[in-house]
């Protein structure tokens, strides 16, 4: 449960860094959050696929999981290149957007549990150790671009949840090891 609850929160941030578009595309700056929750709602689909269904395949699960990846990596770039700051109700609407995010993903680590224990070829453990390293490398570029994009009252939110998100995924890891 706290691996999805890290993941929906990374993406959270991932999502906010990748708002910053260029003032020509203002009209649509929500579209890198659009782009994440599309890969979300695939991760959420398929662990449910996963979960009733006699086959189990890891592998896919892994490869629509790092496109979520890369769906947040690359809205973190899209925010580095594109400085606009946020209005308060846009840091708003992306916080809100982001806690939704973050609900659908809890239900995947219930998910993503059963299936690590079902891989019979991969280590599960080193599987996960690997991916919670990547997802923790990834927030923390998330949340420095974030919290330089919006208003200070927001920033101040993004460096505590990213504390705390920290220790959280400090914690999945050694109980990884």
């Amino acid at each position: 449960m706290r691996l999805h609850l890290i993941l929906a929160l990374f993406l959270a941030f991932s999502f906010a860094q990748a708002i910053a578009i260029k003032k020509r595309e203002a009209l649509d700056k929500f579209l890198a959050i659009d782009m994440v929750e599309s890969k979300v709602d695939a991760v959420v689909a398929l662990a449910k696929q996963l979960q009733t269904s006699p086959f189990i395949n890891p592998v896919k699960f892994i490869t629509t999981y790092r496109n979520l990846q890369d769906a947040i990596s690359n809205s973190t770039d899209l925010c580095m290149s594109h400085p606009d700051p946020f209005t308060e109700m846009q840091a708003e609407n992306l916080i809100s957007r982001t806690m939704v995010i973050a609900t659908k993903l809890e239900g995947v680590l219930v998910i993503c549990e059963r299936l690590a224990s079902r891989i019979g070829i991969f280590s599960p453990t080193t599987v996960f150790r690997v991916l919670l390293n990547q997802m923790k490398t990834l927030l923390m570029k998330a949340a420095s671009c974030y919290s330089s994009h919006v208003p200070p009252e927001y920033s101040a939110k993004i460096v505590a949840l990213l504390k705390a998100i920290n220790q959280i995924l400090d914690e999945s890891l050694a109980k990884a090891k």
